[in-house]
C-alpha cells in the first residue's frame, strides 16, 4: 500500500512529517461524553485519510514510521489529554488512550478481525468511548490496589501448575529446537 500510494517509505514520511489528527476541541462538551467524542473523530480519521492507515501498517514493521507514530501521538494527543485530565498523570493517560485507538484500527482496519470489523460505528463507540473515558478522567488508580497478597508472587514461577492446567515446559537445552 505505502509503494502503490506513496511511491516509498521515505515518501510516506514526508507526508505525514506534517501529519495534523484535527483533534476537535473538547472543552465545550460535558465531561461524561468526551471519550465517546474522541472515539468518535478517530474512527473518522482512520476511515478517510490514507496516509494515517498507512503510516499505521508501516509502523507495524518499520521503526522510523513507529517513532513517527509516537510523536504525532505524544505532540498532538498528549496536550489535549493533559487539558482533559485536569495534569493527571497526562502522558500515561495519553499513552494509554493510544493503545486502545491504535489497537482498535490495527485490529479494524489492518487485521480485519471479524468481530471488529463486523462493528458499526455506533457499536465501536459504545464499546471504546467508555474505555477511552476512563483513561480521561478516571481516578488514577492506586499501585497498592495490585499488589499480590503477603507471600506469593505475581510471576509464575517454572514449577508452577496452573489450575486445571499443565506444567510450563522449561526452555530447551542450548543448541536445540523444539520440535
Amino acid at each position: 500500500m505505502v509503494m502503490r500510494y506513496y511511491g516509498s517509505k521515505e515518501k510516506l514520511f514526508a507526508a505525514a512529517a506534517e501529519f495534523d489528527l484535527r483533534l476537535p476541541d473538547l472543552t465545550g462538551l460535558p465531561r461524561e461524553r468526551v471519550g465517546e467524542a474522541l472515539v468518535g473523530h478517530f474512527l473518522e480519521r482512520w476511515e478517510s485519510d490514507d496516509i494515517l492507515l498507512a503510516l499505521l501498517r508501516a509502523a507495524a514493521s518499520n521503526e522510523a514510521a513507529a517513532e513517527r507514530m509516537r510523536t504525532i501521538f505524544a505532540q498532538q494527543v498528549g496536550p489535549t489529554v493533559a487539558r482533559l485530565a485536569g495534569g493527571s498523570e497526562p502522558a500515561t493517560r495519553a499513552g494509554l488512550i493510544g493503545s486502545q485507538i491504535v489497537g482498535f484500527a490495527l485490529c479494524r482496519y489492518v487485521l480485519r478481525l471479524p468481530p471488529v470489523a463486523a462493528m458499526g460505528r455506533a457499536e465501536a463507540i459504545g464499546w471504546l468511548g467508555p474505555t477511552v473515558q476512563r483513561y480521561l478522567t478516571g481516578s488514577v488508580p492506586d499501585a497498592g490496589e495490585f499488589a499480590a497478597p503477603s507471600g506469593t508472587s505475581t510471576t509464575p514461577s517454572a514449577s508452577s501448575t496452573p489450575p486445571g492446567g499443565t506444567p510450563p515446559r522449561s526452555p530447551p537445552p542450548a543448541g536445540r529446537r523444539r520440535p
